[in-house]
């Protein structure tokens, strides 16, 4: 179920969702927005030919921890996990998803 932005903020006003920090204007038409952190799994599909979860790729990604103050940029084309700074999300008896898309083409996280 995807919730609109009435019925997110009415969710956490009546504390059935919680999110540690939230600013306000994060909160979009049917999302909200979370801001990165600073760690990131970035995976080398340069050295496999596919992810396969039933074989040990120990070399699959590469963890990645970013400096405060400094820049990650996210190539076209390349494919990371990040960690998202300082948000908690828990919904109660609400299955979540969390889906990881940038606004701006071409945009670096930091």
């Amino acid at each position: 179920m995807v919730l609109s932005d009435r019925d997110i903020k009415a969710e956490l006003a009546s504390g059935r969702i919680v999110i540690d920090p939230l600013v306000e204007a994060n909160v979009q038409p049917a999302s909200v927005d979370v801001r990165l952190g600073s760690n990131f799994r970035v995976f080398r599909n340069s050295t496999h030919t596919c992810i396969d979860p039933l074989s040990e790729q120990p070399d699959l990604t590469e963890s990645i921890d970013v400096p405060e103050g400094e820049t990650f940029v996210l190539h076209p084309g390349q494919f990371a996990l990040g960690t998202t700074l300082r948000a908690h999300l828990r919904p109660r008896r609400r299955p979540r998803q969390a889906r990881g898309e940038s606004r701006r083409s071409g945009a670096s996280a930091s």
